[in-house]
Parts: C-alpha cells; structure tokens; sequence
C-alpha cells in the first residue's frame, strides 16, 4: 500500500492512515482539557500527561518521574546513580554524576512545601509548581530543560485557553455561484487580529484555492465580522461533493470540510392559459433569480411531456430579457395530442439542479356561454354536517348579466385522487331554479339557489359506503347541468372542493422547538387549520396530557394552562413553567368543540426533551405572540430568558439572524443582569427576512479553563410583502370596454424593472379553476432553500446549530452534530 502524495509504501492500512494526516494536517484526536488537537493517538497521550501530572516514567535509582519516555532515557544516559550515605540526615538524596571523570555533587531532593520544588514562576508570582510542576528533582541536563520548556508551554496553555474562545459559523452545504457568509467571532482577543479564510479543494500540499476573504476583528466592530466567499461554476468538477473551509489567523488555524449544492435560484414556470385546444400553441415565459433573488441570466431548457410522460419537445429559453425568458416561437400541440395534462420541467444547464415544473391541459372544450359557480358553506363534510350540508348555485353570463329563469339538474357522488368518480344512482334531481320547494330556494336579487344536501340519504340508494367514516379522505362530488329558458342553452360545471373528514380541524406546532430548558419557560404555540392547510380561530384547545419525566423514572404534572382558544391567525398559546430536573415532557392536545363527538377532535402529542449542558446553562428565545410577530420596517424585539450560575457572569449575547438559508443579520448585546434573567434583543426587520427566519441565539462562557458554547434557536414567520421591498400599483382608466377597444392600465412602480403582463379570459377558469394563492406558492417555494429543520432548538448547543442550518468551528466544548436524522 502506498501514499498516492508521495508515494511512500506502508504494510497495512492503519500505518497509512496515519501517514496520510501528514499531508491532510487532520487532526481527528482531541484534549479533553485544553481542545488542542492531534494527528496521532499516542502524541495526545503524552500531551494529557501534561494536564494530569502523570509520571509513569521512574529511574530505579534515584526514583526520579518522567512524563515521556525520552525524557527519563536522557536521564539514565546523562547520569550514575548511587545511594549516598546520609540521606537520611539530609532528607534523602541521592548523588549525580554527569560522567566518571566528574566530580560527583548532591542534589536535594526539594520540600513539597517549598517554593524552589521548581523555579518556573507566572506572571503573578504563585509558583507554577503549585500548578502542573510534580517533578522531585531539578537535572541541569537536557532532560530538565525538556522539564522546563514543558511547563512553560503548559504555562502559555492554560493562558489561552482560560481567556481567549473563537467561534466560526458556516453554512452546512455551498451553492456554487452564491455568495457565502462565514461568521467569524473571538472572544477575550484584546487586540485586532486579521483572519484569512480560504475555500480549498483539500488540505494536500497540491490544492486548489477557490475562493479567499480577509477579515479584520477589533474593538470597533466587537471582533464580529462576515467574509463573503463564492465558489464559480468553472473551478469545480461535477464529480467533488465537499470542499474545504480553512480559517487561519496568529491564534487560529482550523479547517472544516463542506458539501457542495449545485442547487442555485429560483424558477417560475408560467403559461399564457392553463387550458388549451388541439392545435393550438402554448406561450410559455421563465422568473429565474438566482440565490441572492437577483435576475439569473441563465439559459432555461424547458422539456414538454405528454400525460403519459414521454418527452415530446425540448426548448433553449435565452435570457435577453434580464430575468424574465420567454420562447421565441411558441409550442406547438401535435395533431392529434393525447388529451389530459400536460407538463412543462424547466432546467438550466449542467452546471445546476434547479428545476420547476408546471402543467397545462389540453382538451376538447368550447368557452361557455355562461358560468355556473358552487359556494359551499364549509370546504369540508365532518359529523356535524353529514345530514344537512348547504351550498349555494348561481350562474351569470359572461357579459355579467344573471342567468334569471332556467333548469337545473344535480347529481351527487364522490371522488378519490385521480381516479373517475363515483356517480350514485337515483341521486340526480330536477327543479325549477324559479320556484320554491324543499331542495331549492332562488333568490331574485341575488340570482342564488340554495341547495341542501343530505348524506345520509344520499348514500342509502348506493352500495358503496354508507357513513362519514367510509368516506374519510374522499371528495363529494356534484355536478350541476344549467339549461337557461331564453335561448335553450345548457351549461355543465363539475364540483369536487369539498372533503370528507373525520375532524374538520388539524394540529400542528409552529415556532415551537421540541427541547424543554430546566428551570425557564417553555413557550408552546399550537396551529388550529382546516384541511385546505387555512387557520380557524375561535377553536378551543385542551391541554389533556401534560407529564415531566424527571431522572430516576419519577414523573409529575407540568405546570402548563389548561385550555386556549385560536385566534385570527389559528394560533393557540400555551405558556408551560419548566421545573429544575426534567429530562423530557410529552404534552397532548385536542380540539374542544361542542358540535363534535369526541371522536372527531383532532389532537396532537408534543414529545420534547431537555437540552444538555454539562455545567447546567441555559438559553431560551421567548416567540412573539400572536398578533405582534415580525413586519418589515420594524424592529424585533424579543425576550430571551438565562438560566447560568453566577459565579461566572455572561459578558454579552450574540445572535444570527437566518432566511432562506444565508445569514442575513448578526450582532451582539452587552449582557445585563436581572432579577427575571431575562434580556431582550432587537433588530430591525427588513425585506432580506421575508418569509420567515431563523434566530440563533449564543454565548460563550469563558475564563474557567474548557470554554462552553451555549445556545438557542427558534423559526419565525414574516409578514409577507415583496422579497425585494417592490411595490406596484395597477389601474384602469375605464372599468368597461367593448370588443377590440384599446385596454389602457397604469403601472406605477417605486424601482426601475421590467414588467411581465399576461391577459387570459376568465371563462376559462370556471372550465379548469385555480384555487392556488400565487404569492403564497412562490414565498413558500423560496423558503424551501432554508437549510435549517423544525421549529428551531437542539438537543445541546451542536444541535442547535445544525437544525438552523450551520456548521461550526470552536475551541469551546462543542463540535460539528454528525447526526443522520435528515434536515429538510
């Protein structure tokens, strides 16, 4: 076996390995005291050996101690020992002699008690012996100079590590052709110090460099500072997965390695109309942005699919338009086309794997001369409501005139995914929408007819499922054929919005870490919605289960609220106390509502665990409350709450603020004491948060020997506006226009851009309805890019970093979580 470096040959793999941390400078084996890293098992031996004042090496003769075995073979070799007559009379002593011709001269063997046991002193003047020094005698030899310049490096060790901790935050994974932050952070350096930070191929002695940032830490910015680094699409293969982040500095010379993601901005697919003819051509136009949301200029591919997914076509989109390609000839459907729904995936070139995907059908279909719409008063069919559903049927020309005197014929079903649905027989009715009966009501002013629909009637002339419960996860079907008296024209619309649920609410936690802190609040907000994911206030919550299990297998109630009720926004706040000595809580919670069964209620079980520091300090951020979360232009300000011994006080809190996976604000606090430890950040909220954010929150302490790294996170939504602070206003000069007259609009915009117009005609949704809120699918498509996981929180300070989506390098008790459990 040999070094693919330099070649060198070895007889097993063990001998190589070691080798190869030469080149690599790895340095995998850890002092548990002093966080000095080694390359070899055997050298961090001898240096813990240091720390302890272990002295495993002892002459025969005189009974001297050495730490390594070099130095006491320096001393065997150095000198002739033999016991001397007196010893007793002058404390035992043994007689030395540096070689036969010289004569031989006593060295005592020093008082425990006495300051000259070694002469090294500190800078205090206490005698270092006190400290690390173990020797019993003093050889001027090389084996006590070896002596000496142990202790003096102990002496600079225990300097160091006792005043001076460094902190460096990284993304866990690279965008090529992105801008990077890397957070650099010292504490305890009085002095400037300048940083190089280097992104690397590999340690070996031929690497590449890829990307390098110099960064200066003082006083004036409180030794915080960002180096912005990006890595280019050219100076990689496609085949490396990781490079390396490589800091160094007079104090630090650290590396880290780091995967590469080749997934880079954003693409928005859009077509001219979502529903089209055989024959016809399909317009299609790209919104590519690439990660800083900034227009990519990229060639987009777009690939056309039949519904059978067979690749029909494949285009070269070329950005002219500064963000925005559009085709230059528009696609053509092939005669006779295989009738369904079409799908277009975009893609730029190799060097990426962003990719979007939008569908489009394709049909037989001709634009209705009138529209009919379904309004049902819930979106779901639950228990309450499986007897007696209403709905509401109107129906309008296209000039906007109402359908006044007409027939109208139902027929009612139910319907799974993509398959056909089921149509109940006997289940289709005929009435006059004029008159008044006890299906239908038609109100003359508003051009509605109310319908009532019986489940359970319904299902009894059907083979199929006869209650709620068989039909949990279906949708009921209705469709409704419309034949207006004036000119005999019918009109058919089909309706399948409306799900069958077992509880027509669902639970979820928002802003919630799953990690309790001993001894402080623990802040709980539960998520009341709908099945259509759409938040219900005025739902009661209950707290039926509340256990604290605390070590030795004993358990008690969590002091928590019993109920809350869901506002405006669906959320449902309960404020639990967190007493001293839990370990994990496993909290349950359920709906209240008095027209459900208790079947019904939905419900949701919280398992949270405790965060673990070995010397019981504790951060927790306290979430804003419903109704005063984050706005753009404002300032944040949010309450974190301590729980730290005070012998050793915290100097300051410092915080990063996350979005969309890029650091987008950091600082630091001066940290104040107070009788409820409780401190309060703020920071200003601006359109690079937008749509939501993830703040960490940590300190160090230092200045007791092992620095501790202690943290919390937590994930906050934003108040939606435009990512880039853009504001458009759009109007009309006329709200009426007859056929081929001139549209005129104006467009008002607070920046300079390029404005994308599109005009469909609105029949065509009531033949293929949208109900996507197209603001809300792209903040929520962006926010994809965050790399952090859950709520926020961790099981220890390593934790919290890598679920808000960081890796780090400390000299603190922390290292990089090498968990498996997956982030998304």
């Amino acid at each position: 076996m040999r070094c693919v470096i330099c070649h060198r040959g070895f007889n097993s793999r063990s001998n190589l390995r070691s080798h190869m941390r030469i080149h690599t400078l790895d340095k995998p084996f850890v002092c548990r005291f002093c966080n000095r890293r080694f390359s070899q098992s055997s050298t961090l031996r001898n240096h813990v050996r240091l720390h302890t004042g272990e002295r495993p090496y002892k002459c025969h003769v005189c009974q001297s101690a050495y730490s390594q075995l070099a130095g006491l073979r320096a001393h065997q070799k150095s000198a002739r020992h033999r016991p001397t007559g007196d010893a007793g009379a002058q404390g035992g002593g043994v007689v030395v002699n540096q070689n036969q011709n010289q004569v031989p001269r006593r060295v005592s063997v020093a008082d425990p008690q006495s300051d000259t046991f070694c002469q090294i002193q500190t800078g205090s003047g206490c005698s270092l012996r006190r400290l690390v020094c173990k020797s019993a005698v003093w050889f001027r030899d090389a084996a006590s100079s070896r002596h000496t310049d142990a202790l003096m490096m102990k002496t600079m060790m225990t300097k160091t590590c006792d005043v001076i901790a460094y902190l460096i935050t990284a993304p866990l994974s690279v965008c090529v052709d992105a801008v990077e932050t890397v957070l650099l952070q010292l504490f305890g350096f009085p002095e400037e110090v300048t940083v190089h930070v280097f992104l690397k191929t590999s340690m070996a002695p031929d690497h590449v460099v890829l990307a390098r940032e110099v960064v200066a830490l003082n006083t004036q910015n409180h030794h915080q500072a960002a180096a912005k680094v990006r890595l280019f699409p050219g100076q990689l293969d496609k085949s490396v997965r990781h490079v390396i982040l490589h800091v160094q500095s007079a104090e630090i010379n650290k590396h880290l390695s780091i995967a590469v993601s080749r997934s880079n901005g954003f693409l928005f697919i859009q077509t001219d109309k979502p529903l089209y003819t055989p024959h016809q051509s399909v317009k299609v136009r790209a919104f590519s942005l690439n990660q800083e949301l900034r227009p990519a200029n990229r060639s987009v591919f777009l690939t056309f699919k039949d519904p059978d997914h067979m690749t029909v076509d494949i285009v070269e989109m070329v950005d002219v338009n500064n963000g925005i390609p559009s085709m230059q000839n528009p696609f053509k459907i092939p005669i006779k086309p295989k009738l369904g729904l079409w799908s277009i995936e975009a893609s730029y070139s190799g060097d990426f794997t962003t990719t979007a995907r939008t569908d489009f059908e394709v049909k037989e279909y001709v634009l209705p001369s009138f529209s009919i719409l379904v309004e049902p008063e819930a979106n779901y069919i639950s228990f309450g409501r499986f007897n007696k559903f209403n709905l509401k049927i109107s129906a309008r020309y296209r000039h906007g005139a109402p359908v006044a005197d007409g027939e109208a014929f139902l027929r009612y079903g139910y319907v799974s995914g993509n398959n056909p649905p089921v149509i109940i027989p006997n289940s289709v009715t005929r009435e006059r929408v004029r008159n008044t009966n006890r299906h239908l009501a038609y109100d003359c002013e508003h051009r509605e007819v109310d319908v009532t629909v019986n489940m359970e009637a319904i299902l009894s002339k059907h083979n199929g499922p006869k209650d709620i419960n068989s039909l949990v996860g279906k949708y009921l079907y209705i469709a409704v054929l419309l034949q207006e008296d004036t000119g005999g024209i019918t009109q058919e619309v089909e309706f399948a919005a409306v799900k069958f649920v077992k509880s027509p609410y669902s639970l979820s936690l928002v802003s919630t870490p799953p990690f309790i802190k001993p001894g402080l609040p623990y802040n709980i907000q539960v998520l009341v919605k709908d099945h259509l994911g759409k938040p219900v206030n005025r739902v009661q919550v209950r707290l039926v289960e509340r256990q604290l299990f605390k070590q030795g297998s004993t358990n008690e109630d969590m002091p928590c609220p019993d109920s809350a009720n869901s506002q405006s926004d669906g959320l449902a706040v309960f404020i639990c106390n967190t007493p001293r000595g839990g370990v994990r809580a496993v909290l349950k919670f359920e709906t209240a509502d008095s027209a459900l069964p208790a079947s019904s209620q939905a419900s949701l079980s919280l398992h949270a665990v405790a965060y673990h520091s070995p010397n019981q300090r504790y951060l927790y951020i306290d979430p804003p409350l419903p109704g005063q979360g984050l706005a753009v232009g404002n300032y944040a300000n949010i309450k974190v709450y301590s729980a730290t011994p005070t012998y050793l006080p915290v100097r300051a809190l410092s915080y990063l603020v996350l979005s969309k996976g890029k650091v987008v604000d950091f600082g630091s606090h001066t940290f104040v004491s107070s009788a409820d430890h409780k401190q309060t950040l703020s920071f200003k909220v601006t359109t690079s948060m937008v749509p939501s954010i993830r703040l960490l929150v940590y300190y160090i302490l230092y200045g007791e020997g092992t620095s501790e790294l202690v943290a919390d996170s937590v994930w906050l939504d934003v108040r939606d506006k435009c990512l880039s602070g853009l504001k458009t206003d759009l109007s009309f000069r006329r709200r009426s226009y007859k056929p081929k007259e001139k549209l005129q609009l104006d467009i008002r915009t607070n920046e300079e851009g390029l404005v994308a117009l599109s005009a469909v005609d609105s029949a065509l949704f009531t033949l293929r309805p949208n109900y996507r809120d197209p603001v809300a699918t792209v903040l929520r498509h962006i926010e994809q890019s965050d790399q952090g996981c859950g709520g926020g929180g961790g099981k220890d300070s390593a934790d919290v970093f890598r679920l808000a989506g960081l890796t780090f390098i400390t000299n603190a008790n922390a290292r990089p979580s090498t968990s498996s459990t997956s982030i998304n």
